[in-house]
C-alpha cells in the first residue's frame, strides 16, 4: 500500500468511527475553532500525487546496469558530464526507460556561454528526449555570471519552458571565496541571482537550489558548520518568496575534511532540511568523485559491500514513500527549541549553530505550548485546506565519531545520544496523523497535548486534527 492509499485507508476508519461526512464544518481554514484552537471539521487531509526529486551528481556510465541500480536506489534525476552533446543520446534513451531525468551540464566554468551557442549545441536537438528533465547552466556562479545566466533563462523560458532551467549556487561558506561576489552578503547574493535570473521564469520552473557541507571532523570530534542554517533559512526565505522549489545537496561521499555518511546521518541531513520546507535533494556525490564514493564511476555497480549505495536507497525510498503528504504542504516558518537537557547541564547554554540562524520564530500557529528534552527544529506547514503541519526535528547532533571497528569508520555516532522527548500543546486537537521515515499512522490525542519521541538523527511530520465528533 503507497502513502496516498494509507491516507484514504486511515480517512474511511476516522469515518466509519466518528460518523465523518465529507462536509466542512463551514469554519474558515486557519480561522481559529472555539477558544482560539485549531478548527474543527469533519474533513480528512486529502493529498495529490507528488514526486520528490531525488538525485544523483556524477553520473554513472550510460549502460543497463548502471541505470537498474540508479532507479532501484530511488533516484529520478541524474546530472550528466558530457565532453560534447552527442554523448548524451544513450544517457536520454536510458533515462527514459528507467524514469530517471538527466540533467547535462552545460558548462564546466564560471562564465554564462550565449543562447544560440546552447540552442544550436544543446537545447535544440535534445529538447524533444522523454529522458530530458532539464539542463544544469552553471555550478557555483559568481554574480558576474548573473546577467548572462539571466539572457539563458529568458531564451529557455521562450523556447524550452516544459523543461528545468537549474543553476545550484553557493553556500554561505564558500561564496565569499569567489572574487565576483566581494561586497555581498549571502542574502544579497541569493537575492540577486532570484531577481536576475528566476523572475525570467513564469512558465517554467523556478529552483533554487544549494550546497553546504555541513559535518566536519575537528581536533575535539565531529561538529557542525555554524553558518550551516543561514544557508538553508535564507535559501527558504526567498525561495518561499519567489515561488521556487528549493534543493539541497546531501553531503554524501566523505571528502576533505567533510565526515564519512551512514544511513543516520543521511537522514538527519534531510529532516532538518525538510524543517524548512526544502523541497528536492540530490546525493553529492554518486559516481566517482574523491575517495569514499557510493557507485562506481566505470561499471555503475555499488562499491565494496554496497554498504553506502544501500544506506543512501534506504533513506530515498523513505522520502519517496511520503513526498505526497510533504509536498502537498507550503512551508511557513521554523521555531527553534533548547533542549532541557542541555539546560539542565547549563543554564547559559547555547547551540552555536542554531544562534547563528536569524529567522527562527518564537511562536507558531496553534501551537501554545513545547517542551523538549534536546535541541530541536519545528517546521511550520499550511497546505490548502487550511491544515497545518509541523516537521519536528531532533537536532542534537554528536561529537563524537565511530573508530575503525565500527561498519564505517569517522561518520558521526548517532548511538551516543538519546531520544528526544517533545510535547506540542494545540488546543482543540484530538487526533493526529503522524509521519515516522516514511510510515504514517494515525493517534488520538488527549487534551491537545501531542507527546513524541524522536531517536537520535530522527524527525515527525504531524499534521493536528479537530475532528468533529459524532
Amino acid at each position: 500500500m503507497n502513502t496516498f492509499e494509507k491516507v484514504c485507508a486511515i480517512a474511511l476508519s476516522l469515518a466509519l468511527a466518528f460518523g465523518v461526512t465529507a462536509c466542512t464544518t463551514g469554519e474558515e481554514p486557519g480561522g481559529g475553532g472555539e477558544g482560539g484552537g485549531l478548527p474543527e471539521t469533519s474533513d480528512y487531509p486529502v493529498f495529490d500525487e507528488h514526486t520528490m526529486w531525488i538525485g544523483a551528481w556524477n553520473n554513472p556510465p550510460a549502460n543497463e546496469q548502471a541505470y537498474t541500480y540508479l532507479e532501484d536506489g530511488g533516484f529520478n534525476m541524474v546530472f550528466t558530464w558530457n565532453n560534447n552533446p552527442q554523448a548524451l543520446s544513450e544517457h536520454l534513451r536510458l533515462g527514459g526507460e528507467h524514469g530517471v531525468k538527466i540533467y547535462a551540464m552545460l558548462n564546466s566554468t564560471k562564465v554564462a556561454g550565449s543562447a544560440e551557442e546552447v540552442n544550436e549545441n544543446w537545447l535544440d536537438s535534445y529538447a524533444d528526449y522523454e529522458g530530458l528533465g532539464g539542463f544544469c547552466y552553471m555550478d557555483e556562479p559568481g554574480q558576474g555570471a548573473y546577467e548572462g545566466l539571466g539572457l539563458l533563462a529568458e531564451n529557455h523560458e521562450e523556447n524550452y519552458s516544459d523543461i528545468d532551467y537549474y543553476v545550484n549556487l553557493y553556500p554561505t561558506t564558500f561564496f565569499g571565496a569567489n572574487a565576483e561576489n566581494t561586497g555581498l552578503s549571502y542574502a544579497e547574493y541569493v537575492e540577486k541571482f532570484c531577481d536576475t535570473c528566476l523572475t525570467k521564469l513564469d512558465k517554467t520552473r523556478r529552483i533554487l537550489s544549494f550546497d553546504h557541507y555541513c559535518m566536519s571532523l575537528g581536533a575535539n570530534g565531529g561538529y557542525l558548520s555554524e553558518m550551516w542554517l543561514e544557508t538553508v533559512e535564507t535559501i527558504a526565505r526567498y525561495g518561499k518568496q519567489y515561488d521556487a522549489m528549493t534543493h539541497a545537496f546531501f553531503l554524501t561521499t566523505k571528502h576533505y575534511a567533510y565526515l564519512a555518511q551512514t544511513y543516520e546521518s543521511l537522514r538527519y541531513q534531510a529532516n532538518v532540511y525538510m524543517a524548512y520546507g526544502i523541497q528536492g535533494f540530490s546525493h553529492f556525490t554518486y559516481a566517482g568523485g574523491f575517495n569514499d564514493y557510493p557507485v562506481d564511476p566505470g561499471t555503475g555497480l555499488p562499491v565494496g559491500d554496497g554498504r553506502l549505495y544501500y544506506d543512501m536507497a534506504q533513506l530515498n525510498g523513505e522520502l519517496l514513500a511520503w513526498d505526497d503528504i510533504f509536498l502537498s504542504f507550503d512551508w511557513k516558518e521554523v521555531m527553534h527549541v533548547t533542549g532541557s537537557d542541555n539546560l539542565a547541564q547549563s543554564a547559559s547554554y547555547a547551540n552555536p549553530v542554531l544562534s547563528f540562524a536569524r529567522d527562527a520564530v518564537d511562536e507558531l500557529e496553534y501551537v501554545t505550548e513545547v517542551t523538549a528534552t534536546k535541541d530541536t527544529i519545528i517546521g511550520s506547514f499550511e497546505d490548502a485546506d487550511g491544515n497545518i503541519g509541523l516537521m519536528v526535528t531532533n537536532f542534537d547532533f554528536p561529537s563524537e565519531v565511530t573508530g575503525l571497528d565500527d561498519e564505517v569508520a569517522d561518520a558521526p555516532d548517532f548511538s551516543t545520544l538519546g531520544t528526544d522527548v517533545v510535547t506540542l500543546t494545540i488546543p482543540g486537537a484530538n487526533t493526529a496523523l503522524i509521519v515516522r521515515n516514511g510510515e504514517l499512522t494515525e493517534e488520538p490525542v488527549t487534551d491537545g497535548k501531542i507527546e513524541l519521541a524522536i531517536e537520535p538523527s530522527g524527525a515527525a511530520f504531524v499534521i493536528p486534527l479537530n475532528i468533529k465528533q459524532a
